[in-house]
């Protein structure tokens, strides 16, 4: 969820977020986004969960403002 999050609300590009994350292959981490966004679909659980760390970062950024 975490390399969903950054990539598609920080704005970070693929490299940059591979090196934070420490993965080095880009077609490695596009992989899992995917596989994450594939799961994402199936489960409506996890559905909720991305949606509640959405809000906390909406609020957080909102307070940084």
């Amino acid at each position: 969820m975490v390399l969903y999050l950054a990539r598609h609300h920080c704005g970070l590009v693929l490299k940059d977020l591979g090196e934070r994350a420490g993965l080095i292959n880009e077609r490695s981490l596009t992989k899992a986004i995917h596989r994450f966004e594939v799961r994402l679909k199936k489960d409506p659980l996890l559905g909720k969960l991305l949606a509640l760390a959405q809000l906390e970062l909406s609020r957080s950024r909102d307070l940084t403002l």
